[in-house]
């Protein structure tokens, strides 16, 4: 258990003196920023200075505990305080990570002066020959280090100790930063491709909208054909066109582009998911073949294409993105599709005994997906009786009204005639 214990010690003061060298050889390097822009130095090396900062605070933390007695009584509560607090900083570095390997990558290729001053301080006998990525790596690295540390140490305190419980609090504590590292580089991944099709897309007669956010992201892209009818001709009785689209299913929208050179798409047409219907043609001998209903457009009017897969899977990926909304089979409850969850404001606040553990506050609408005959609302923080919060209307209101209409249109059938789409 004592070597376990000091090697969180030993382990921490080798990281901070790699940490030191990355500084004082790379970072501080005037040769080096000399070679590099105000911007490409920042994003290259991030706020790895901040994470030396920390790292040395905790090491004297570490250290103070160690002088006090030869014999370690404990080390996993300094850790967990650390955890809990300063080591934020890991993930600000982490979030960065991706830049900074393109950044790197880009500059080895275009910049002669930054690729030769980076190989001589590279050659340095100090560097033992390290390249600077793996020096770059070394905040993620101690992080999930430090996991592995804590787990060993777990695994060898005795049943019901303090020591034992401050090791399970500070595992816990690091496992959530890695965690939110992992998330971060999710995100910034999810940004990073929307940032890059953004720049794809063209709005010619299509109102632009802004695609770029936190929440959204790309769930499925894929080539098909429309199947449309020459000017003047009936579709099936005229010869055909086809016309081939591209379409991107966002968390909640549906684009509908085509092709152009380039890799250019262009925006023919757009709705929020909630309001897309999707419902295969049976044609046993032709191509597998779907209609595409968007109940409400970019214009606010309803349309509806009939698109060609290349194949019966490529087909079932498109129907099985658009559920019909509704009770799901077996339950009572109301379940909301993920991309259009009801949402609440709290108008009473409540206390956790009056709410199955969840307290409501006067804060952001939370979410719920489920809602249940006898009152309770689940989802988002948690459970809660509904007399305690007041629906939110607005979009969410008006596309349930446009699919009750929709609904209403199918039961009455085509026979009685095509009535207008509700006014939001």
């Amino acid at each position: 258990m004592q070597e376990s214990l000091f090697e969180v010690v030993t382990s921490e003061a080798s990281y901070l003196r790699s940490l030191q060298l990355l500084t004082d050889t790379f970072v501080l390097s005037q040769a080096l920023r000399d070679t590099l822009t105000p911007r490409d130095h920042h994003t290259l090396f991030s706020n790895v200075q901040r994470v030396q900062e920390v790292s040395k605070r905790f090491l004297g933390a570490l250290l103070s505990r160690v002088r006090a007695s030869p014999h370690i009584n404990d080390l996993c509560d300094v850790v967990h305080a650390h955890a809990v607090g300063p080591f934020s900083v890991y993930v600000d570095y982490v979030r960065n990570q991706q830049y900074q390997e393109e950044t790197y990558s880009r500059l080895m290729d275009t910049n002669v002066r930054f690729s030769a001053e980076l190989r001589r301080l590279q050659s340095l006998p100090k560097c033992e020959r390290l390249p600077l990525p793996s020096f770059l790596l070394l905040p993620f690295q101690r992080i999930t280090r430090l996991r592995m540390l804590l787990q060993n140490i777990l695994h060898q305190t005795e049943e019901g100790s303090s020591r034992q419980e401050n090791a399970q609090r500070a595992l816990g504590a690091i496992s959530k930063i890695i965690e939110r590292c992992s998330a971060e580089v999710g995100r910034m991944k999810q940004t990073e491709e929307l940032i890059r099709l953004t720049q794809r897309l063209r709005f010619h007669k299509v109102k632009a909208l802004p695609l770029v956010s936190w929440s959204r992201r790309l769930e499925l892209q894929g080539e098909l054909t429309e199947l449309g009818c020459r000017r003047g001709g009936v579709l099936f009785t005229s010869r055909p066109r086809f016309t081939p689209l591209c379409l991107l299913l966002f968390s909640d929208l549906l684009l509908i582009t085509q092709p152009k050179s380039g890799q250019r798409l262009q925006v023919l047409d757009y709705a929020h998911r909630s309001l897309v219907q999707a419902q295969q043609v049976p044609d046993p001998s032709g191509p597998p073949t779907f209609r595409l209903s968007l109940l409400s457009n970019h214009q606010g009017r309803p349309t509806h294409r009939l698109l060609q897969a290349s194949s019966l899977s490529d087909m079932q990926r498109w129907l099985g993105a658009f559920p019909t909304p509704g009770p799901l089979p077996c339950s009572p409850d109301t379940i909301y599709e993920d991309c259009d969850c009801s949402q609440d404001l709290c108008s009473e606040t409540s206390a956790p005994a009056k709410t199955e553990g969840q307290s409501l506050e006067s804060r952001a609408p939370p979410k719920h997906l489920h809602k249940s005959p006898e009152g309770w609302l689940k989802g988002l923080p948690g459970a809660f009786p509904a007399q305690l919060v007041c629906e939110v209307t607005g979009e969410h209101e008006r596309r349930r009204h446009l699919r009750q209409h929709q609904k209403l249109l199918e039961t009455v059938g085509p026979s009685s005639g095509t009535p207008s789409a509700p006014q939001p």
